[in-house]
């Protein structure tokens, strides 16, 4: 849950990064942008993935036992 927030947390700092840089760097930047933005969206993913799995593990632990 830790990491899901950090993530989020980084989502927002990018955002407004930018949108507070000046015009001539935000094609550059946007570009940058895009890419950071997909890979933090693949990354909050792939964190909702292990933590639902953890979950489950958890609950068949508990049935087996």
């Amino acid at each position: 849950m830790q990491v899901a927030g950090q993530l989020a947390m980084l989502g927002l700092r990018m955002q407004d990064t930018l949108a507070t840089s000046p015009s001539g760097a935000k094609v550059a930047q946007s570009q940058a942008g895009l890419l950071l933005t997909r890979t933090v969206t693949w990354l909050q993913a792939r964190v909702m993935l292990a933590q639902e799995t953890h979950k489950r593990c958890k609950r068949l632990l508990r049935q087996v036992s």
